[in-house]
């Protein structure tokens, strides 16, 4: 199962790539991609929103990332829900998201992966991929209310969450893979091209 944001671009190729990882490893219960906008899997900043890299394009970041990390996935606290990947064997032993605790949206995905991961399944970002995701366009100004009840709800129930969150962060494991995707798409500017034209 695959939740995609309305607020998202994708580009040829994601969905197989998302999905084998989860084929590749039967304890993957969720994978999510890179992305503009989301929190600890964003790029080219991480914890920001940030604005498409100039001359850059959904197809060409998604292509860079397929290219400089393919099949590499590394373990996150928690996916983010703009675009979530759910492998069935995940989705049948934790159950559906909890919709009556936290209504229409914020929290859900958090509960959801907390309870994957007291199962036993892996939250994963999958590197190879990368999905445009604008934020903050699906529940408009009451966004910022919604992820403060969320939050509140969260931290009562997975204590564990906040504490995993903060170590994640000062890690920062993606640095390496946000790297090496700043390093395919130099390879492909335009001075890149000269260089090699000149050297051969």
């Amino acid at each position: 199962m695959v939740l995609l944001n309305s607020d998202t671009e994708v580009a040829t190729g994601w969905l197989d790539r998302l999905a084998a990882h989860g084929t590749r490893d039967p304890g993957i219960g969720t994978a999510t991609p890179f992305s503009t906008n989301a929190t600890i899997c964003s790029y080219p900043r991480t914890l920001v929103d940030n604005a498409m890299p100039e001359g850059e394009t959904t197809a060409s970041l998604d292509a860079a990332f397929a290219a400089a990390n393919p099949g590499h996935c590394v373990e996150i606290p928690t996916a983010v829900g703009f675009c979530m990947y759910v492998t069935r064997a995940c989705l049948d032993a934790v159950g559906l998201f909890d919709a009556a605790r936290y209504g229409a949206g914020y929290g859900e995905e958090v509960d959801f992966c907390m309870r994957a991961a007291r199962a036993g399944f892996r939250n994963v970002l999958a590197a190879d991929v990368f999905v445009r995701h604008e934020g903050e366009v699906s529940f408009g100004n009451t966004g910022a209310d919604r992820r403060v009840r969320a939050q509140a709800i969260v931290d009562e129930l997975y204590p564990e969450f906040q504490p995993r969150v903060r170590e994640f962060i000062a890690r920062d494991p993606l640095a390496e893979l946000r790297q090496r995707a700043d390093r395919a798409r130099a390879r492909r500017s335009p001075l890149a091209r000269l260089m090699g034209f000149l050297r051969g």
